[in-house]
């Protein structure tokens, strides 16, 4: 009795084995998800932002694109990409989030930065004319942007410091 349960015990193990070996042991059509493991913030074009003392710095002229009848205002829009995973494999989840500092424009209370519809994960910005800049601070706007994965994995991030001149003259 002892021999033959050992025996019945050894062809499974063996089986198991035979079959682990055969199939493999991930189910057909089913794979791991893949994680955002590196990000990085490019500009409107792709292009990687340049560093200056080891800190990501954009600088921007402001160039209106778009105007609001409504209020009299102008208004530029923004696009930052991001590269994700650059040399590894393709993130199942692309989903990121960008954030930055909320900037109240004084003369008429209104935010000088604010994401496109509403949308934190698109990197549409879209920025605001100053009203009645008076010093040479009032031309310029500086502004952390970053960006972090939110796709379930490790958090990764990236940021860069956006400068946007105001159409200061010297």
């Amino acid at each position: 009795m002892k021999k033959s349960v050992a025996l019945v015990i050894g062809l499974l193990v063996v089986v198991g084995v035979a079959l682990v070996t055969f199939f493999g042991t991930m189910p057909a059509n089913i794979y791991p998800p893949v994680y955002i493991q590196t990000i990085e913030l490019l500009d409107m074009y792709g292009n990687p932002i340049e560093e200056t003392n080891g800190r990501k710095i954009l600088r921007l002229e402001f160039e209106p694109d778009l105007f609001d009848e409504e209020n009299d205002l102008e208004y530029m829009q923004y696009f930052f990409t991001v590269s994700l995973n650059k040399g590894l494999e393709q993130p199942t989840n692309e989903s990121v989030l960008y954030s930055f500092d909320e900037k109240i424009d004084s003369a008429d209370n209104l935010p000088l930065v604010s994401p496109a519809n509403g949308d934190y994960s698109s990197g549409a910005l879209l920025i605001k004319e100053k009203t009645n800049p008076q010093t040479i601070q009032d031309y310029f706007l500086a502004m952390t942007i970053t960006v972090r994965s939110n796709d379930g994995g490790s958090p990764v991030s990236d940021s860069c410091q956006l400068i946007i001149d105001f159409g200061y003259e010297a």
